[in-house]
């Protein structure tokens, strides 16, 4: 199915996708915060996943989060356990979902399409892609700090230099080009340059998205539909 030219059918699903490294969650909590809009991540909900006792997770979900901390993709099933259900909740709301890190293969590609094809959602559908070279976004990840606790810390992935050359290499933008060319063939796939300040590449962003009917430019300002 070939998508529309522009968004339509209700609030937008605004899904921002990019290499490690390329800033898609500091712009997807951007976005957030100017729209009412829910904030949801494959990555922040298998941390969150990963901070419970293991003992009382079962055993296959146990050894997909080995694989995260490897640098690994865990399994599509635990992905999609994770998002569905959020996304559909987020939806009730009637304000529109914005989502990073998702789709990072062709069949997830084919998972996520099913259920939005399913929802009656896919012309309602946008991926932004950030995109960024390699040697920024290892400069970025050296430099990045998460807070934990109260504390800002360096997460454990950019750390690990062989942990990090991993994800690279499977999330990369080689890796997701093949990716991206199954996602034009079913909704709109905007390409955003991803170097420059955050406000540079916010607005960047927001003016494709205006181009699509995901957002609306108001007294000078970008807004949510």
């Amino acid at each position: 199915m070939a998508p529309s030219q522009e968004l339509e059918g209700g609030p937008p699903i605004i899904i921002v996708l990019g290499p490690p490294g390329s800033g898609k969650g500091t712009q997807a909590q951007r976005l957030k915060d100017r729209c009412k809009m829910s904030h949801l991540s494959p990555g922040s909900l298998l941390r969150e996943l990963k901070k419970k006792d293991p003992k009382k997770l079962p055993p296959k979900t146990r050894r997909e989060l080995k694989k995260m901390e490897r640098g690994d993709m865990v399994g599509h099933w635990l992905v999609y356990d994770l998002m569905f259900p959020k996304i559909k909740k987020a939806l009730k709301k009637g304000n529109g979902v914005i989502i990073d890190g998702a789709i990072r293969t062709v069949e997830q590609v084919e998972g996520y399409t099913e259920f939005f094809e399913k929802h009656d959602l896919m012309n309602r559908v946008v991926v932004v892609y950030v995109h960024v070279t390699k040697a920024e976004a290892v400069k970025r990840l050296k430099a990045r700090k998460v807070k934990v606790n109260g504390k800002w810390t360096k997460r454990e992935d950019d750390v690990n230099r062989k942990a990090m050359e991993h994800r690279f290499a499977v999330q990369g933008n080689t890796a997701q080009r093949p990716v991206l060319k199954a996602l034009k063939k079913f909704v709109l796939v905007e390409k955003v340059d991803g170097h420059g300040t955050i406000n540079q590449i916010e607005k960047r962003i927001a003016n494709r998205l205006v181009k699509k009917g995901a957002l609306k430019k108001k007294g000078g300002k970008y807004v949510c539909i």
